[in-house]
């Protein structure tokens, strides 16, 4: 999977920077940035072949560029994972944030490293068949 691009929106500075190291110990190049809007330039002008998107961020949050991703017919394929603080005990099943949000998959926070990199593999796998 290395050289595989991945597109990270994530506000929090300090967890921002573990994503990026992990998945730049991978072998992956990343797109880091800290709002929608900005995550939505880079979806909309450069190759992603995934991306990892905070649900709280300022500006457009993440589920509405998730939205706004999976209803972009040139953009929908790309699979979408979803991190969030919103934890389970909210009421937001797994269902909501994948069938009713539209993400490929979800992971509250905080969350394992490696569960994080066994379901960015899982997601380009699947997209590649």
């Amino acid at each position: 999977m290395k050289g595989k691009r991945i597109l990270v929106a994530e506000d929090d500075t300090e967890l921002l920077k573990v994503i990026i190291l992990l998945l730049k110990s991978r072998g992956y190049h990343i797109y880091a940035v800290k709002n929608g809007e900005k995550a939505w330039q880079i979806l909309s002008s450069r190759p992603v072949d995934l991306a990892i998107l905070d649900i709280k961020m300022p500006g457009m949050d993440g589920l509405t560029l998730v939205k706004k991703l999976k209803s972009t017919p040139s953009l929908k394929s790309i699979p979408v994972i979803v991190i969030t603080g919103v934890s389970r005990s909210s009421g937001k099943t797994d269902d909501y944030w994948t069938i009713r949000i539209g993400a490929d998959d979800f992971i509250s926070k905080p969350f394992d490293p490696q569960n994080l990199l066994n379901r960015i593999e899982d997601q380009l796998k699947i997209y590649e068949e």
